[in-house]
């Protein structure tokens, strides 16, 4: 884990863990969706939805962050407790998540 530099601006990214799972959620609800549309099985939008509650749950469970130095343009990771602590004390220096460099 990294410390975080009070005088570097930083961007919360979506690290390779959290792309897979999305992409997974994502696969998941489209197939899901698909057969849902030719069978005309409509409990099967239960799935969705859970998948979506899933991804979401794990979201929320997430113990590391991925962030952006916007300074250096290098991509850190650091406890989620150490990112809410420093989004608290230094707002000024939180860039929207997604942000880059240019």
């Amino acid at each position: 884990m990294t410390a975080l530099d009070p005088t570097h601006h930083y961007s919360q990214q979506a690290g390779a863990e959290t792309q897979k799972a999305f992409q997974l959620t994502a696969g998941i609800i489209i197939v899901d969706l698909a057969v849902m549309l030719f069978t005309a099985w409509w409990w099967l939008l239960i799935i969705a939805v859970a998948s979506a509650g899933a991804f979401a749950l794990f979201l929320t469970r997430r113990t590391k962050v991925t962030l952006l130095d916007v300074n250096t343009n290098k991509f850190i990771t650091t406890s989620m407790s150490t990112w809410k602590d420093f989004q608290a004390s230094h707002p000024e220096l939180v860039d929207k998540a997604g942000a880059d460099q240019d």
